[in-house]
């Protein structure tokens, strides 16, 4: 196994970091494990493509709050389509 690069590193560090944030925040919110997963994954796509080189000097408060911010409209997305779907 080769060793990261600064940059995969840092995510790494990010989506071990946050993970199971975005996730207990969307189990919670009442989504199923596989939606929960799913927003896990449109949170680190989000992520990705709004802060390309994600940076050391961001204030790590609000990046969490941004984070935080982002997982509720993916959830509200994702409980939209649910509603959508039943009705």
């Amino acid at each position: 196994m080769s060793p990261l690069n600064p940059d995969q590193a840092k995510w790494k560090s990010f989506f071990d970091s946050y993970w199971k944030l975005i996730y207990d925040t969307a189990r919670k919110a009442g989504l199923t494990d596989a939606e929960a997963q799913e927003v896990v994954q449109d949170v680190v796509v989000a992520v990705a493509q709004k802060t390309p080189n994600l940076g050391d000097d961001a204030a790590k408060a609000s990046f969490k709050g941004w984070v935080i911010h982002v997982t509720r409209c993916r959830i509200s997305d994702k409980l939209s389509k649910r509603r959508d779907k039943t009705a």
